[in-house]
């Protein structure tokens, strides 16, 4: 989990030093303040390979190979359970209402499906699972009503902005969000997770993680810094944060490989640039800070 020393001779008779790596601190660091809430190896070792550090491939690609084959499980249990909602006139079945009836009051174990129904509310919660099923089994098309998307976008932490602010980027914020779901379903769709990781060579995995690395630890990390400068409060990317603290390492991986397949949307590189440019800024502020301290 950590990366492998140099061992350098100092000439004969003086003996040798064993040299690690730059950023070797940094990583040992991490790993240590990992270790103190996961004790998983296997959670651990891919948690430091998300975070940007170099680890061996059975941390990386090894444990998102494991994580694809069980995602692509739940999908095709998800379809199954699907398919079991609707009735043969297409409406909710009276078993598919029991069901969802229960899942509003239900005893749940898990960390990050418990936040979601406390951030939509006990009764919009079978709602809001139905919305996620559609979308992961590829089948969304759109809400039912206004109120379906008002509690999807609490659930996403997304709200209606301004479509100007930051040169129309958040544009699809201020219309319906029904739209880029429904690209991200199909998307999810097309290709399941295990094809997915097929088509990425490391490089390109490396290179997919940078840049999640980038959209969603700095949506989350900048949000209240551009809200400050515009005077304007934007979205909750609160959520986003949420999300990546709460979540559980097999949880993060099914989101990294959609993330693979989300990258190819046409707002993603949007983002990426704000993120990049914001970082620039922050970079200049702290050096003119130094220059006049």
């Amino acid at each position: 989990m950590i990366p492998m020393p140099i061992q350098k001779a100092l000439g004969r008779g003086r003996g040798s030093i064993t040299v690690y790596p730059a950023g070797t601190e940094q990583q040992l660091l991490a790993l240590t303040n990992i270790r103190k809430h996961f004790r998983d190896l296997d959670e651990v070792g891919f948690r430091l390979w998300l975070g940007g550090f170099p680890v061996a491939l059975r941390f990386s690609r090894g444990y998102l190979n494991s994580a694809a084959v069980q995602c692509d499980q739940h999908i095709r249990n998800l379809k199954i359970f699907r398919d079991r909602l609707e009735s043969d006139d297409e409406n909710l079945s009276d078993r598919a209402f029991d069901e969802l009836n229960r899942i509003n009051t239900a005893k749940i174990s898990t960390r990050f499906p418990r936040r979601l129904r406390k951030r939509v509310g006990s009764k919009n919660f079978d709602g809001a699972v139905r919305v996620i099923v559609d979308i992961a089994t590829g089948q969304f098309i759109d809400f039912q009503d206004k109120d379906v998307e008002q509690f999807t976008r609490t659930m996403l932490g997304i709200k209606k902005v301004d479509n100007q602010m930051l040169g129309g980027t958040l544009g699809w914020l201020n219309d319906s969000v029904a739209p880029t779901l429904r690209d991200l379903s199909v998307m999810l769709g097309d290709h399941s997770f295990c094809e997915i990781l097929q088509r990425y060579s490391d490089d390109d995995l490396d290179k997919a993680r940078q840049e999640f690395i980038e959209l969603f630890s700095g949506l989350a990390y900048f949000s209240n810094i551009i809200s400050e400068r515009l005077g304007k409060k934007l979205p909750g990317f609160s959520v986003i944060s949420e999300i990546l603290n709460v979540a559980r390492a097999i949880e993060l991986a099914w989101i990294f490989i959609a993330w693979c397949q989300m990258r190819r949307m046409p707002w993603v590189g949007n983002y990426l640039g704000i993120l990049k440019a914001l970082r620039m800024f922050r970079v200049a502020l702290a050096n003119q800070a130094v220059s006049t301290g």
